[in-house]
């Protein structure tokens, strides 16, 4: 395995690089529909925070069934793409683009066992819009119990 790259240290259209994140978060995007996709917020153990993009045709989404949000992974052969003007969620302006012979491997060795804490995930901004609540509908599978979630929608904008 090549040597680990830091977040910080990606450079836009290289594919030759690995990295050891923890997956921050993960949602889905038009889910169930051609133009789904898979968006994730990652950090290294610097804790640089970068967002990442899965899209159904060039990965596939069944392999993710094990993705788990607070775990550390390997992510080797992505491609790093520089998209000042698409909206992040972070303040990094790389985003990590997932293709065919991209790699996503979970770690444990990896995991910062000397730090007393979590990293942040703080957002500050303004609610602007709060929607009403609604139940987000789940299909269960065969040895799940039905565990959808009631969830709000709301905006959030900040300084920007």
């Amino acid at each position: 395995m090549p040597p680990l790259t830091k977040v910080d240290d990606l450079i836009p259209y290289d594919r030759n690089c690995v990295i050891c994140v923890e997956v921050l978060v993960f949602w889905f995007e038009n889910f169930g529909r051609p133009n789904q996709k898979l968006e994730m917020i990652l950090a290294d153990l610097e804790e640089t925070k970068i967002e990442a993009t899965i899209t159904g045709g060039a990965f596939d989404l069944d392999n993710l069934t094990g993705l788990r949000e607070d775990t550390w992974y390997f992510l080797s052969d992505f491609l790093v793409l520089y998209l000042p003007d698409l909206l992040s969620n972070t303040s990094n302006m790389f985003r990590i683009w997932f293709h065919r012979p991209t790699k996503m491997t979970s770690t444990f060795e990896r995991s910062p066992t000397n730090k007393s804490n979590t990293l942040n995930q703080d957002t500050v901004g303004f609610i602007v819009y709060i929607d009403r609540l609604i139940r987000i509908p789940y299909v269960f599978g065969q040895y799940e119990r039905d565990s959808g979630c009631n969830c709000v929608y709301f905006i959030l904008k900040n300084h920007r």
